[in-house]
């Protein structure tokens, strides 16, 4: 087994909802999303943070994420689509994108607390498909 669960899961250890997927980026649900329609976009390559990754892989970790944004956008209808990097529990490079609609939405403390609520696999597969409904090409 790796040291890193997202390599992981890029490895083919699909115990995550997948929600966006190419040649160099993989997007999933959390198990414990912050907010609904919670989502991490990363980089297949591992990379410890995103200054790391290399410039033609970011544009790609941004087209992707530019996607997924518009489709949770139309989703959700948030004020905001919000980024998050932060990496503190996994050191592989990735982002979170979170529909907020108020300044408490966009919190980690929750996560590092222990407090999220776990969703099940059937409610992330079907926000998941929903979202994958959404995505208009780049």
């Amino acid at each position: 087994m790796s040291p890193c669960p997202f390599c992981d899961l890029i490895g083919g250890d699909r115990d995550r909802t997948i929600v966006y997927e190419d040649g160099t980026v993989i997007a999933f649900m959390p198990l414990r999303p912050l907010h609904e329609g919670h989502v991490l976009v990363m980089p297949k390559a591992h990379y410890l943070d995103v200054f790391r990754i290399p410039a033609p892989e970011l544009v790609q970790l941004f087209r992707a994420a530019g996607r997924i944004s518009r489709s949770l956008d139309g989703l959700f209808r948030p004020p905001k689509v919000a980024t998050l990097s932060a990496g503190l529990l996994v050191e592989h490079a990735h982002l979170h994108l979170i529909p907020v609609f108020g300044e408490g939405d966009l919190t980690t403390r929750s996560e590092f607390e222990g407090t999220t609520l776990e969703r099940t696999r059937l409610e992330l597969d079907r926000l998941s498909a929903a979202i994958r409904d959404g995505l208009r090409p780049a």
